[in-house]
């Protein structure tokens, strides 16, 4: 029963509803409104004349595409190198960072020594 009740507050389903003028684009698509308009006395013509080149925009088509694919080569290829090149300074960064932390621990190594004599020396000049 309560499944029953839920399905009842669901919102209707809108059916599709056909525009009853068609859509005309042919600005977009550089067709003539009566290419567009089925009921119309020339349309058989009109899809006979349709592929008179029909490799006109494939052609197009594939050297866009081509030239889509050269640019996203290219560009991962620039990619890949800025990513090496930025890799190889990170590397070289660390291994310099590294010298230096090491650096620093031999001064601090130094320096706890130094401060050691120090207090020895102190306490021999006191007693």
């Amino acid at each position: 029963m309560s499944s029953h009740s839920a399905t009842q507050n669901l919102a209707p389903i809108m059916p599709f509803i056909e525009p009853i003028e068609p859509i005309e684009l042919p600005s977009v698509f550089g067709l003539q409104t009566s290419a567009i308009n089925p009921t119309s006395t020339d349309c058989p013509s009109r899809l006979g004349q349709a592929p008179q080149n029909p490799t006109a925009w494939k052609g197009k088509a594939n050297a866009t595409s081509t030239n889509s694919s050269n640019q996203s080569t290219q560009a991962a290829d620039k990619h890949r190198r800025t990513a090496s090149e930025e890799e190889a300074v990170i590397e070289k960064t660390r291994k310099e960072l590294e010298q230096k932390i090491s650096e620093l621990n031999q001064l601090k190594n130094q320096l706890a020594q130094t401060e050691q004599r120090e207090r020895e020396l102190a306490s021999r000049i006191t007693t």
